[in-house]
């Protein structure tokens, strides 16, 4: 899967789109894009997806609201050939409702030659290594497996697991299910976070969305912070679940 991490701020909008991610689709050059949308976030009519050369200027190849499933996740097909041959090129998404337009996401480029089959997330370090390989340890991207194969993890960062002592796990920090503060831990912190973010009106914003979801539900609940709070206890009460977006093949 081709994936995309947003942190752009919105000026006219109170609105994040969280993440985009790309999963190549079969029989052509259609590529699946799905993303996410945090709360708060005002009503929005329409999405849009841009490619482009450079970030200078972009094609608009996207526009719609598709329906997000039970995460969260909304999901459209869009013709993005370049994509499919191999042709470097920029994506990025916007949000837009009658306040106007959002500013654009951080823009993903996908460099020339990049073989989905062998490196699902087009980030350059393959996920399918020869026998023997271990997942890569942070800025290692040569004889090691893409330590995050679904989801760009470009540096190949690591900063530990599970507990906020905790060393490096294997599980790149990109897709660290749990870790919704974007430490590279899945600690108590997280677990206060996703608590104080679901109450009417929110207490705290989690960075990563995306990473809320641990086995509580399909989608993220006060069942994923108890989750991550027990896990924390020694022994571990409670297991924490690779099941997050970014941690799941497409």
């Amino acid at each position: 899967m081709h994936a995309l991490q947003i942190s752009s701020s919105v000026r006219r909008l109170i609105l994040v789109p969280a993440l985009l991610a790309f999963a190549p689709a079969s029989g052509g050059a259609a590529t699946l894009l799905r993303w996410m949308q945090p709360a708060p976030s005002a009503p929005v009519q329409e999405f849009r997806v841009y490619k482009g050369a450079s970030t200078a200027q972009g094609e608009l190849v996207y526009a719609g609201l598709p329906i997000p499933d039970a995460q969260g996740v909304h999901a459209a097909l869009v013709q993005i050939d370049e994509i499919d041959q191999g042709v470097p090129i920029y994506v990025w998404l916007t949000a837009a409702n009658g306040a106007g337009e959002s500013g654009p996401s951080n823009a993903q480029l996908y460099p020339e030659g990049c073989d989905p089959l062998l490196d699902t997330d087009c980030d350059g370090v393959p996920e399918d290594g020869a026998a023997g390989d271990v997942p890569c340890a942070t800025g290692q991207a040569v004889d090691c497996d893409d330590n995050c194969p679904y989801w760009p993890n470009l540096d190949q960062s690591d900063a530990g697991g599970i507990r906020a002592d905790s060393p490096p796990d294997g599980m790149g920090d990109a897709c660290q299910c749990g870790d919704v503060n974007g430490d590279g831990r899945v600690s108590n912190a997280d677990a206060v976070i996703i608590k104080r973010s679901l109450v009417v009106p929110p207490l705290a914003t989690m960075q990563h969305p995306e990473r809320c979801n641990v086995g509580g539900s399909a989608a993220c609940t006060n069942a994923d912070a108890i989750i991550v709070k027990r896990a924390q206890s020694v022994p571990p009460a409670a297991t924490i679940a690779p099941v997050c977006v970014p941690a799941l093949a497409p």
